[in-house]
């Protein structure tokens, strides 16, 4: 619901089609909120998921399907905090388009 694709999508341009333009009067405060529901989103789903696949990596045997799922849910979670991290690190110069 809170990320930049959302954001694209509703209020600016998406896949160069022209929505709805708009223009910020204060771009720092959205990009603060961003950030701050970016990290809460890591923090409060991918750290416990991660947590809790590491422990069914810990109490399972390999060979299962579960086992395999758990090293696909971790890497998945991770790409998933880089990629936010990296939306994070690039939105300032995203919120400075001309089209």
């Amino acid at each position: 619901m809170f990320t930049w694709k959302c954001y694209k999508l509703l209020y600016s341009h998406f896949f160069g089609y022209q929505v709805k333009t708009t223009d910020f009067s204060n771009p720092e405060k959205y990009i603060n909120l961003m950030k701050k529901l970016t990290f809460a989103n890591i923090i409060g789903v991918y750290a416990p998921l991660i947590v809790l696949n590491i422990a069914g990596l810990a109490t399972s045997k390999w060979g299962v399907q579960l086992y395999v799922q758990y090293i696909e849910n971790i890497v998945l979670a991770a790409v998933m905090i880089g990629v936010g991290l990296y939306e994070q690190k690039c939105m300032p110069s995203m919120l400075d388009f001309d089209f």
